[in-house]
């Protein structure tokens, strides 16, 4: 199956809203943020990231602060 480029700025467009969306959550509904249980949540947040970059798109503003809220908060 060929990919055409509307399917792929599709895609992209897709995981920048589920990106908001889970990084919108997370910070509404957590005060601090538990690297144990948010694990995987966190490192879906990267992987988002790091897709819409090497795509040449930002990632969104609340994923970006949910992000930087975690690092600091381990640190």
């Amino acid at each position: 199956m060929t990919v055409n480029i509307d399917q792929s700025r599709a895609a992209q467009d897709l995981i920048a809203r589920l990106a908001r969306q889970l990084s919108s959550e997370l910070d509404l509904h957590n005060e601090t943020i538990d690297h144990g249980t948010m694990y995987q949540d966190l490192e879906v947040l990267r992987q988002a990231v790091q897709f819409l970059n090497e795509a040449g798109l930002p990632a969104p503003e609340v994923t970006q602060h949910i992000l930087r809220r975690a690092a600091e908060e381990s640190s």
